[in-house]
């Protein structure tokens, strides 16, 4: 750089001790001063080129990335969107890709939270407490709790039927011999949910097999959306309850729940 500004100058020079015979000048000599003067100017403007290039290709990689780029935190109406390679005019009008139209009008996907605040009360670390929500959300959607109750509501009942069946304690074993977070037995998760009692150990297969065990009891032929009826026959069995064989303290549990503990849930975790 400081070299050809040095070799730039020496031409001028070269210019202003000859004035008065400046027509005599050789032609060669002014067309390579230019040529200099023009390859110092290219030095300093070509950075701020390469800058904006660079800078445009950041602003499109976005809209490019590969699904291995695609932290695993991300639920899928996310990971959709970014693994589709889209375009920016259909971000800016949803309706020219159908897949990102459905993805944000769907009321369920909106309300989803890739993990919230733990509440207070809750006696279990952040790690813990995002593993289980997002196992839960999983078992919601895919047991099709959300159909029966609405996803607010659905989420909201299982965080208080967790809490009040276990306070968030994986591992727990019943008096009666109800594993894991839900306090599921064994027979009943061979029963219902077609796995053996020791995977109800796992949060994953627990959480998916309570959300498929109330859904069922909610449906025609048990007690039919009556939710109350439900988390009673969930701790007492549907056969006592069909039966009228629950006491008091069974209305007390469904009602704890209900009316206590998933309220609570939901005014924490679904903020407008």
């Amino acid at each position: 750089m400081k070299l050809l500004i040095k070799l730039n100058c020496k031409i001028k020079n070269l210019f202003s001790l000859n004035k008065k015979n400046h027509k005599n000048h050789p032609k060669s000599l002014k067309i390579l001063s230019r040529l200099i003067l023009f390859a110092t100017l290219w030095s300093f403007i070509s950075p701020f080129i390469s800058l904006n290039s660079s800078a445009e290709t950041i602003w499109q990689s976005p809209y490019t990335v590969s699904s291995a780029a695609v932290p695993n935190i991300l639920p899928t109406s996310f990971t959709s969107i970014t693994n589709s390679n889209l375009n920016i005019s259909a971000l800016k009008d949803p309706s020219k890709n159908n897949s990102l139209s459905n993805e944000f009008s769907n009321p369920t996907l909106n309300k989803r939270l890739i993990c919230p605040i733990k509440p207070n009360f809750i006696n279990l670390d952040n790690k813990n407490w995002c593993r289980i929500y997002k196992a839960l959300d999983r078992a919601i959607i895919e047991e099709g709790l959300d159909d029966t109750l609405g996803y607010e509501k659905a989420m909201a009942t299982m965080l208080g039927l967790i809490q009040k069946e276990s306070s968030f304690r994986i591992n727990v074993i019943g008096k009666s011999g109800e594993i894991g977070l839900a306090q599921i037995k064994p027979a009943t998760a061979r029963f219902i949910c077609k796995i053996p009692g020791k995977e109800l150990f796992k949060v994953e297969p627990n959480l998916i097999c309570s959300a498929k065990y109330l859904n069922m009891l909610l449906s025609k032929g048990y007690f039919e959306k009556d939710l109350e009826k439900s988390l009673i026959a969930y701790n007492q069995g549907w056969g006592n309850v069909k039966k009228g064989l629950y006491s008091k303290q069974d209305k007390r549990y469904a009602k704890l729940i209900l009316n206590e503990y998933s309220p609570h849930f939901q005014k924490t975790i679904f903020i407008d």
